[in-house]
């Protein structure tokens, strides 16, 4: 079963998958959504999948799952990129790292050139501007 769900039924879902890809914005109340105890909930060789902002996995707690070689992850954003030297999570056999590459796509470079002229434009004329990021929601 594939399920999008929010927070509020995070603890519910969590026992019962294999996979678990987060996909959210950074937010006050999204830091560490996968913390010591929701990474605990996690039935042995889950796989983590991280794909949107670092800050929502606590990577102490994660790499800690890993080095028991309980849980598995792949991981493309980190707390602070580039990922240090030092972190534990590149010595875990059971991580893949990928260096924040998941957002592209086909013709992602020409779509994100097009967007930046419209962008310009818009702000030389004053307009507003498309795809914003509201920084207080995150």
């Amino acid at each position: 079963m594939t399920a999008v769900l929010g927070p509020d039924r995070l603890h519910d879902e969590l026992p019962r998958a294999d996979v678990v890809v987060i996909a959210a914005p950074h937010t006050n109340e999204t830091v560490h959504l996968l913390g010591a105890r929701e990474l605990s909930l996690l039935k042995d060789h889950t796989v983590v999948v991280n794909v949107s902002r670092g800050k929502l996995i606590d990577e102490d707690a994660l790499a800690r799952e890993l080095e028991t070689g309980r849980l598995r992850a792949a991981l493309d954003v980190f707390a602070h990129e580039p990922l240090p030297t030092g972190s534990p999570l590149w010595r875990s056999p059971h991580a893949l790292i990928t260096p924040h590459v998941a957002g592209l796509r086909a013709g992602y470079w020409p779509a994100a050139a097009s967007l930046f002229a419209e962008n310009l434009r818009r702000f030389e004329a004053g307009m507003p501007l498309l795809n914003l990021v509201d920084k207080k929601a995150g």
